[in-house]
């Protein structure tokens, strides 16, 4: 079934933010965007150097409450910086680094379907695995 929705070009995955949901962009989009996402990382990086003494290492916690039921009812983030990490600042400057998007096979179709392809697909690796255990 899914291979009637496949869309026909190679498409790569560029998140948003950090977010899941972002834009699907081809093979050309895709290395201009690398271009420039190298050059731009070099120099928040180089401003990252430049201010080093003004700085502190982010890092996160919180707490997730849920009810009776097991639900989380509202967690509480808490961003923090420890003094224990204040010697890994160099570290989290390396990683602004641009990460090359990945490759994704598309399915140009509404969610229910692309539901039915998500099950497919994992049906068809729930077999792979069966067959490779049932192979040893």
């Amino acid at each position: 079934m899914r291979y009637e929705y496949l869309y026909d070009h190679e498409m790569f995955d560029l998140s948003a933010n950090g977010q899941y949901c972002g834009v699907l962009v081809p093979t050309h989009v895709m290395k201009k965007f690398m271009k420039i996402s190298a050059k731009w990382s070099a120099e928040i990086r180089q401003l990252f150097n430049e201010n080093k003494d003004e700085l502190l290492v982010s890092d996160w916690t919180g707490v997730f409450p849920t009810d009776e039921n097991g639900k989380t009812v509202g967690p509480e983030i808490v961003t923090y910086s420890s003094p224990e990490d204040f010697n890994k600042l160099q570290d989290r400057i390396a990683l602004f680094v641009p990460q090359p998007p990945v490759h994704k096979d598309v399915y140009i179709c509404e969610r229910e379907t692309a539901k039915q392809i998500a099950q497919e697909i994992w049906d068809e690796k729930q077999q792979e695995r069966t067959d490779e255990r049932d192979g040893e």
